[in-house]
């Protein structure tokens, strides 16, 4: 709706429902319903059992970067997770890519930007650090880089079993969610915008920033 608080469209459409009335809204528009008087609504998707089944799977599944108690170690992780399931869904060396098509299709107008001002200092250290980019790397450590592998691997197989015509926005989807659960909803574009950047991987010295949460728990 254009009256949003948050984002204003160039646009909307405006509908008043009568008692009986039906509305159809094209899969994935923004929408927001007010209710003048009491009333019963049923809303329903047209989607597929099959294609509901997959997306339900998908976030259902809990990867190795939500099992860790550092929040920083989770950060590091989730980035190879997100990795490894768009190369395994495009090809070797796609991620960059991917990124920049989210954000010239998601994130281009001046009016969207403004509200993803970079302040996490969390990113700009962990993306950017002191050379502005270069040689940075991620951290990792065997065991969680086998571990993730396996968790893009699942991933992956979920995907291909959406139709071909909605897998693209619904990868995009669910990648735009998890990273604003982890990181704030103001941290995405920064995350998307610097941290796919073309910087590698390092095996940690820090084995505490991968210790899981049932482990942490444990030693306590």
């Amino acid at each position: 709706s254009g009256d949003s608080p948050e984002i204003e469209f160039d646009f909307d459409f405006k509908a008043d429902l009568e008692p009986g009335d039906m509305l159809y809204i094209p899969p994935y528009w923004f929408h927001k319903v007010l209710t003048h008087s009491p009333s019963v609504s049923i809303t329903t998707w047209s989607l597929d059992y099959q294609h509901y089944e997959r997306m339900d799977g998908v976030y259902l599944y809990e990867p190795k970067y939500l099992k860790l108690a550092h929040p920083e170690g989770r950060i590091h992780t989730l980035r190879l997770y997100l990795d490894l399931l768009i190369q395994s869904l495009y090809g070797r060396g796609s991620t960059r890519d991917f990124f920049k098509g989210v954000l010239s299709s998601r994130y281009f107008a001046p009016n969207i930007i403004e509200l993803f001002p970079p302040k996490n200092t969390t990113l700009a250290r962990l993306c950017k650090g002191e050379q502005g980019g270069e040689g940075v790397m991620f951290l990792t450590r065997k065991h969680v880089l086998e571990d993730t592998k396996f968790d893009a691997s699942v991933m992956s197989n979920l995907f291909f079993e959406i139709p071909p015509e909605s897998r693209d926005l619904m990868l995009i989807n669910y990648v735009e969610e998890i990273s604003a659960l982890e990181l704030g909803v103001l941290s995405v574009y920064e995350w998307f915008l610097e941290c796919f950047d073309g910087q590698g991987y390092a095996l940690g010295m820090d084995p505490k920033m991968f210790v899981e949460k049932n482990d942490e728990e444990d030693e306590n």
